[in-house]
């Protein structure tokens, strides 16, 4: 299974069923009477995982911009015959998430450079005492 953590990257999660399991299943099966079909019988393709580039970073930030650009365009007030109902305050809490995620993105890569950063100068330090 794949999932994706708070900055987007995709983590692999085994959920591959042991030997054990499997004749746990049997034996209950066995017991009850009854066919207990296992998550085993259909095995799914193995999934490619990479990790995100810049680029990936960068499509997901203007994204999410894009997204509260979107949300902002549209009506405060939208009409159903003679019923008026107001998106004020739905369109906000829309604007805030996108830009809750546009910001998890961008202080990754903040945080990431900045530890790549420091690597960099940890490595001049230690070259210039060479």
């Amino acid at each position: 299974e794949r999932e994706t953590n708070d900055v987007g990257e995709l983590i692999e999660i085994d959920s591959d069923v042991s030997d054990d399991d499997d004749d746990f299943d049997d034996d209950e099966s066995s017991q009850t009477g009854q066919q207990v079909s296992s998550e085993t019988d259909t095995q799914p393709a193995p999934v490619e995982v990479r990790k995100p580039t810049l680029a990936d970073f960068e499509d997901e930030i203007l994204k999410y911009e894009n997204l509260s650009h979107e949300i902002e365009a549209l009506p405060s007030e939208v009409c159903y015959g003679w019923c008026t109902l107001s998106t004020i305050s739905l369109k906000s809490e829309l604007v805030r998430l996108a830009s809750d995620w546009r910001q998890r993105f961008l202080t990754y890569q903040k945080k990431k450079l900045l530890r790549c950063l420091d690597y960099f100068r940890n490595f001049i330090h230690k070259v210039e005492k060479i």
